[in-house]
C-alpha cells in the first residue's frame, strides 16, 4: 500500500533541476607554450608571430581559467564570468563552454530570458550539444512548458547518454507526475552516473540520490531506497530537505521513529532561519501519534 501521506513528494518537488555546467567532452587541453622569439642578432628580421597558435594558446589558458570558476557556481561573480566569456568567444565567437556557462548562471539567477537567449544562439551553431540541449530544457520547465522541457530533455540523452542531468531532471519530472517505472529507469540512470563521475559528497549527487529513493519508497521497495538515503546522507553538508526525507522515510516506511527523531533532531540545529521548523513540528506530531497507535494496539 502506498503512502497515505504525501510528505515526501511535497518536500521533494523541485528539489533536482540539474544544470549542465560544461559538456566534459567539450573542454580543449591547454595548447603548448610559444617559442620564444629569438631577437639575439640585430640584423635577423623577428621571427613572424603565429597568430592562430596564440590564439589558441590564449583560448586554452580561458578555457581553463572557466573550468576552475564554475567549479564553486556558488561564488562566481558576474562581472568576472562575463568578462572572461567574453575573452574567449572574442577568440571563437560559437564556444560551447562559454555560452553555455553563462547561460546556466543566468539560469540559476533567474534570469530565464536573458539565458534562453544565450542558449538560442549556442544551439544555432550546436543543435545536438547536450549539455545546451539540457539547459534549453530547464528554461522550459522555468516557464512552465513541461512537456516541451521532457522533449528537450530527451533529445539531451540522445545526444549524450551518459548525461546524468538530463536523466536526473526527466526522472524527477516523471516522478511528480506519478509515472513511477518511467522515473525509477532514468533516476537511475542519473544516480549512478553521477557517482562515477562526480566526487563523493557532490550536491548534483545528493539530490539526484534522494530523488532516487523517494522513487523507490515510492513503489515501497525500501530495501533499496533505505541503501541509498543511507549512501547520501553519510556526508557533512547533506542539505536539511534531504534530512527531512529520510526521517520521513524512517518513520513510514521502516517504523524506526527512534532514528527518524534522531534525524529531526538534527535538521533543527541546522535550520538557523527556521525555515522548516513548521514541517519539522508536523512530522514530529505524525511520528509521535503513530508510536502511540503502535503501543496501544500491540496491548
Amino acid at each position: 500500500m502506498k503512502w497515505q501521506n504525501l510528505f515526501l513528494l511535497k518536500l521533494f518537488a523541485g528539489i533536482c533541476l540539474c544544470l549542465n555546467l560544461f559538456a566534459a567532452a567539450d573542454l580543449l587541453d591547454e595548447e603548448d607554450e610559444i617559442e620564444e622569439l629569438n631577437t639575439s642578432a640585430s640584423n635577423q628580421e623577428p621571427k613572424t608571430l603565429d597568430l592562430d597558435r596564440i590564439k589558441k594558446q590564449r583560448l586554452g589558458q580561458n578555457l581553463k581559467k572557466l573550468h576552475q570558476l564554475v567549479q564553486k557556481p556558488d561564488t562566481i561573480k558576474e562581472t568576472a564570468l562575463v568578462s572572461l566569456c567574453s575573452q574567449i568567444l572574442n577568440d571563437e565567437s560559437d564556444n560551447v563552454q562559454a555560452l553555455n556557462a553563462l547561460a546556466a548562471f543566468y539560469l540559476k539567477n533567474h534570469k530565464t530570458q536573458m539565458a534562453k537567449i544565450i542558449l538560442t544562439r549556442g544551439m544555432k551553431v550546436h543543435p545536438k550539444n547536450s549539455a545546451l540541449v539540457n539547459n534549453m530544457g530547464v528554461v522550459a520547465l522555468k516557464r512552465g512548458e513541461t512537456k516541451e522541457a521532457i522533449a528537450y530533455f530527451r533529445d539531451s540523452l540522445k545526444y549524450r547518454y551518459s548525461n546524468y542531468s538530463a536523466a536526473a531532471n526527466l526522472g524527477t519530472l516523471y516522478l511528480d507526475s506519478h509515472d513511477e517505472d518511467s522515473s525509477l529507469d532514468f533516476l537511475k540512470l542519473a544516480y549512478y552516473r553521477a557517482s562515477s563521475y562526480l566526487p563523493k559528497g557532490h550536491i548534483d549527487t545528493l539530490r539526484i540520490g534522494n530523488n532516487y529513493a523517494v522513487a523507490l519508497a515510492w513503489i515501497e521497495d525500501s530495501s533499496k531506497a533505505w541503501t541509498i538515503f543511507n549512501d547520501i546522507t553519510n556526508f557533512r553538508q547533506v542539505p536539511p530537505k534531504i534530512l527531512l526525507n529520510y526521517s520521513s522515510f524512517l518513520g513510514k516506511n521502516l517504523s524506526n521513529y527512534k532514528q527518524a527523531f534522531v534525524i529531526l533532531n538534527k535538521v533543527d540545529l541546522m535550520d538557523s532561519n527556521r525555515r522548516y521548523a513548521s514541517r519539522v513540528k508536523q512530522m514530529r506530531v505524525y511520528f509521535q501519534k503513530a508510536i502511540a497507535a503502535k503501543t496501544k494496539g500491540g496491548r
